[in-house]
């Protein structure tokens, strides 16, 4: 069986790829952006660093974030 390095260490790994957005809609969402229909600053909430990436994700699984940005 192919077990990877991340099941051997109990490493959980989440990921999000564009959210719920259908990819048909993201052009639609980068006119709006261009047309100032859409303020993008107002969308990150808050701002890690990688070794607290473990606090930014309880902060969104807690409902206390909108997003999360992990600075490397």
């Amino acid at each position: 069986l192919p077990i990877s390095p991340a099941e051997l260490s109990g490493i959980t790994l989440t990921r999000s790829f564009m959210g719920n957005a259908k990819r048909a809609d993201v052009a639609l969402y980068v006119d709006w952006f261009v047309e100032g229909k859409v303020d993008l600053t107002d969308i990150v909430s808050h701002r890690v660093s990688l070794d607290q990436i473990n606090d930014g994700y309880s902060m969104i699984t807690e409902g206390k974030a909108v997003r999360v940005v992990v600075e490397y």
